[in-house]
């Protein structure tokens, strides 16, 4: 039997999870499906930028040599790296919101018993505490109970090279005084490449390499 541009398929939105939306449910939530796919664009386009960024950076990896770089990165002006710690923090606001969309859908649709909020959490939890921390709003300015030291690292937006990835949130920051002390231990590193590669292959059915 011939396609049709009406024909109604099956949509598989977590390959891991082996989530599949029947046919019908596919359609009922066509708009949402277009959001996620809108919001899967614009995280390709901030790891192609990143990437190839690093890839400039770290031309040639050598065999069994492991560099780290933090604070100022050989052949990386200013200019460049601060536009590439937005894209962290931009990545970190699309992705919760591409992640959290899937969660919802799988849950509205019957097919997952978790919610959003923990789904979201159980498959990116670095990303979502930059978010939350950094990316939507800084700690800096939104403490919610954060120490000064997590405070202070929100607003600390240096960039790390390790081995050949950008990192965010490298450097652990320690604060005393007056009897008290604090960590920003909370914000852990993540890199926006290699978090975008295992996304894709919990979400692409081919993921370009």
């Amino acid at each position: 039997m011939s396609s049709t541009k009406n024909e109604r398929r099956s949509v598989v939105i977590d390959l891991t999870d082996k989530l599949a939306l029947s046919p019908d449910a596919a359609f009922l939530f066509q708009n949402d499906l277009n959001a996620r796919a809108s919001l899967w664009e614009g995280l390709e386009l901030l790891y192609q930028q990143t990437r190839q960024l690093e890839q400039l950076l770290v031309p040639g990896k050598l065999e069994g040599v492991t560099s780290y770089v933090w604070g100022n990165i050989p052949g990386a002006p200013l200019q460049v790296l601060r536009r590439a710690s937005c894209f962290f923090d931009w990545y970190s606001v699309s992705a919760c919101n591409f992640v959290s969309l899937t969660g919802w859908i799988a849950k509205s649709a019957g097919i997952a018993a978790e919610t959003e909020s923990v789904y979201r959490r159980r498959v990116i939890p670095l990303v979502l505490v930059h978010r939350n921390k950094i990316g939507a709003h800084t700690s800096r300015v939104w403490p919610h109970g954060d120490g000064i030291a997590t405070q202070e690292s929100s607003n600390f937006r240096q960039l790390a090279l390790a081995d050949d990835r950008l990192v965010a949130n490298y450097m652990v920051l320690s604060r005393s005084g007056g009897g008290q002390s604090s960590s920003s231990h909370a914000l852990e590193p993540w890199s926006l490449t290699e978090t975008h590669e295992t996304l894709r292959h919990r979400y692409i059915a081919d993921p370009v390499a």
